[in-house]
């Protein structure tokens, strides 16, 4: 007989056999943990009549699934004052002169359905977590270069996490599926980080009293 098949069930037995006891069994939640990932139960199984103790540790718990979306900015227009204020605080001085109510009133024109210019959100489980923008010129002393990749913001509670990436990809991906070859942007200090996503330097310059890199990237030859 297979040792792991019986020819009766659990709630049966031949008749003139010694009466088998079922034994008890008490199951006594003993702690949760979460650990990364993971959630592990442990309890401690106690057969009442043998007086054993055994220790069982359950499997992984299902992840949560997380929702992550980017969207054009015109689907979420009361956002904008929320982003002027984030890219007000990180740029203010490299648009000396501008005010957030400029800002504010600058960003209405993201809102047509053009795609230059326009700005993509990413939202994080419903929360605005960043923005990527195209527009027709950043550098006013490169007027001849356009259109350009502007505003990559990550808000700090989200950034290590991809999120600037995924918005410089979508944009990369918007601007090649309308048919333009190049995107053009300028950074202080993110170089590595664009060159990482297929980007290439142009020059070195001092903007507005900033030394930045300018660079491009040729939508024809580049590939998600």
């Amino acid at each position: 007989m297979d040792k792991h098949k019986f020819a009766w069930s659990e709630f049966e037995q031949p008749t003139g056999w010694p009466e088998v006891r079922k034994p008890r069994m008490v199951f006594v939640a003993k702690s949760i943990a979460v650990v990364g990932s993971r959630t592990d139960i442990k309890s401690n199984r106690r057969d009442s009549d043998t007086n054993c103790h055994t220790q069982i540790q359950w499997g992984p718990a299902i992840p949560q699934i997380q929702t992550m979306t980017i969207i054009n900015l015109s689907q979420e227009p009361h956002q904008i004052p929320t982003l002027a204020q984030w890219h007000h605080a990180e740029w203010a001085d490299l648009n000396p002169g501008q005010t957030l109510e400029q800002r504010i009133k600058k960003m209405q024109a993201y809102l047509s359905d053009k795609l230059i210019p326009s700005t993509f959100i990413y939202k994080h489980e419903s929360q605005l977590a960043g923005s990527a923008a195209i527009i027709h010129n950043d550098m006013d002393t490169r007027p001849e270069l356009t259109p350009w990749l502007a505003s990559v913001y990550v808000a700090p509670e989200y950034r290590l996490q991809g999120i600037g990436a995924k918005l410089v990809r979508h944009v990369m991906r918007q601007t090649q599926a309308a048919g333009l070859a190049k995107l053009y942007l300028f950074t202080p200090d993110q170089a590595d980080f664009y060159a990482k996503l297929g980007w290439t330097t142009m020059a070195q310059e001092v903007y507005r009293g900033h030394r930045v890199t300018l660079m491009s990237v040729t939508l024809n030859l580049w590939e998600d």
